[in-house]
Order: structure tokens, then C-alpha cells, then sequence
């Protein structure tokens, strides 16, 4: 959408209207028009098919569809809480050294870093690891030799290996990781 771009936005032209006493029209008076604008209407702000989604009529408003969006994230954040589920991401800068320790911000069940890139000499290096039982698997178009050690309910320590080099903690390269509780 755009936003009505004119000369004087805030200019109206007070008109007496024609047979009758002090009964007048507000005409705008917006001078030179630079851009019209979106014209706002119901197909621009909420289109039929978009409030069938929520389960609503062609008739309704868009705080109809708000209020069914703040229904549905009560309702995830519930179930989450209910099931105590957590999610959080991150990431860190390889250091180059041997491992390299992750603290968490809660009791992780299952652990997913990865760093992606566009050239095949460091492409693609994932570690998905589980809590419980402990293990984990390094994936690269070769396979990685992985390993991880639980510091504390917070904090691993991984390092994944082939021929001698971290790729889990590879110099200068920027890791993600999804952490699930």
C-alpha cells in the first residue's frame, strides 16, 4: 500500500450548499496531488478469502481477524506451556580451537547447529544431538566424527571431526543453533 502524497493535507473549502441557510460542505482542497495512493477499500484491507481462512464472512471487519489471531497464539503458547515446551535460537563465531561450549538458556532435549554455506569445501556441517539418551550425528557430504559431553543441564561441549579439522568450530564462520526443551 502507499501512502497519498498531496501539496496540503490538511486544506478544505467551505461551500454553502444551494437552498439552504447555514447548512455548508467540506470539500477537500488538497492542491497540487504527487501521488494518489493506495485507494482504501475492503479488497485492500481485508480480502474475502483472508477472513474465510479465520473461518469469518465476506462481512468481517479486521479486528474480527486480529482478535482470531490472538486466539490462536493464546492457544499455541498454552499448549506449549501446558507440555513444557521451550525453543530459543542463537549463534556463535567458530574459534577454531578443539570444541567448543554452548550454554543454553534452559534443560535441552534436543540441540541443532549448523553452519551453511554456498561453496562445497565447507558446505552444509550439521550436528543434531539428543539429551536423552546422549548422542549425536555430524552430517557433511562426507560424515563427521562428533562429539559432545554434557557440562551441565545448560551447557555442552561438542566438536566435530574430519581429517583433523573442527567443523563445528571452524575459525572466523558464523554457526546457528536451535535449542528445544
Amino acid at each position: 500500500m502507499k501512502d497519498r502524497n498531496v501539496q496540503f493535507p490538511n486544506r478544505f473549502e467551505i461551500v454553502p450548499v444551494p437552498g439552504t441557510t447555514n447548512i455548508f460542505d467540506v470539500i477537500p482542497a488538497p492542491g497540487a496531488v504527487y501521488a494518489e495512493g493506495t485507494f482504501w477499500n475492503k479488497q485492500n484491507v481485508l480480502k474475502d478469502a483472508t477472513a474465510a481462512l479465520y473461518g469469518k464472512t465476506a462481512a468481517a471487519v479486521p479486528d474480527e481477524i486480529f482478535a482470531a489471531i490472538r486466539t490462536l497464539i493464546q492457544s499455541a503458547q498454552s499448549t506449549a506451556e501446558r507440555n513444557n515446551a521451550k525453543f530459543a535460537m542463537g549463534s556463535y563465531a567458530g574459534t577454531g580451537t578443539k570444541e567448543i561450549t554452548l550454554n543454553l538458556p534452559f534443560d535441552w532435549k534436543l540441540l541443532i547447529v549448523g553452519l551453511v554455506c554456498v561453496n562445497v569445501e565447507s558446505a552444509n556441517h550439521v550436528v543434531i544431538a539428543t539429551k536423552n539418551p546422549l548422542s549425536a550425528v555430524g552430517l557433511r557430504y562426507y560424515g563427521l566424527a562428533t562429539t559432545i559431553s554434557i557440562l551441565s543441564p545448560t551447557s555442552v561441549s561438542m566438536g566435530s571431526y574430519s581429517s583433523g579439522t573442527n567443523w563445528i568450530n571452524h575459525i572466523n564462520s558464523k554457526y546457528y543453533y536451535a535449542v528445544f526443551g
